[in-house]
């Protein structure tokens, strides 16, 4: 995998919504989701994963390593 890091969901005061960060430790690109491109969330506790619908229809995907993560 080429993203892997600590994730993050902050709020900023520049834009509106929410953004949803991963700082990447396995290269210098980080991940950075904006909320309002966001049109699906769905939880799949059976493989800790958090699967996001953007709305230019893009499936995109975060694995939590410890799936307690992934209910906070």
């Amino acid at each position: 995998c080429e993203l892997s890091g600590p994730f993050f969901i902050c709020e900023s005061k520049d834009s509106p919504g929410a953004k949803l960060i991963v700082l990447n430790q396995q290269t210098n690109k980080d991940t950075c989701l904006k909320t309002a491109d966001i049109s699906k969330i769905k939880l799949n506790t059976d493989q800790s994963c958090l699967y996001l619908k953007m709305k230019d229809d893009q499936v995109k995907g975060f694995w939590f390593f410890d799936p307690e993560d992934l209910h906070k």
